[in-house]
């Protein structure tokens, strides 16, 4: 089993260390796991994506999404979790929804990626502000 660390933009495993810039590119850790820059929440966060899995796309996204609910109820994204930017965590958001059947947030269970959540997502870009 690799275990891997990442904080920020380092990469340890053992005694090797690694900076990787995730704006410009993923990580892929095999074939089927990759890790990408989601910066937002905080403007160093990362997202695991893992390919083929029994649930299709699953993306493991920390604070990107604190909960289910903040989809339908953006001021807990935006305002009491807190976003050092929300234009970029909103873009990063909705580029999750379209990439994942199912995302792990930071707070709450796995939900399932619905058409209806992405919709509600849409209709947050009227009230983003940096």
């Amino acid at each position: 089993m690799l275990e891997l660390h990442i904080v920020g933009q380092s990469i340890s495993h053992k005694d090797e260390y690694l900076l990787h810039s995730f704006e410009d590119s993923p990580f892929n850790v095999t074939e089927n796991i990759k890790i990408i820059g989601t910066p937002g929440h905080t403007l160093s966060d990362v997202s695991v994506i893992a390919k083929n899995t029994d649930l299709g796309t699953v993306a493991i996204v920390g604070d990107l999404f604190e909960r289910e609910e903040d989809i339908l109820n953006p001021t807990l994204w935006k305002t009491t979790a807190g976003s050092e930017n929300p234009n970029l965590q909103y873009q990063n958001r909705k580029r999750i929804l379209n990439l994942a059947n199912y995302i792990v947030p930071g707070h709450g269970p796995m939900f399932k990626v619905t058409e209806e959540l992405k919709s509600a997502h849409e209709k947050q870009i009227e009230n983003i502000t940096e």
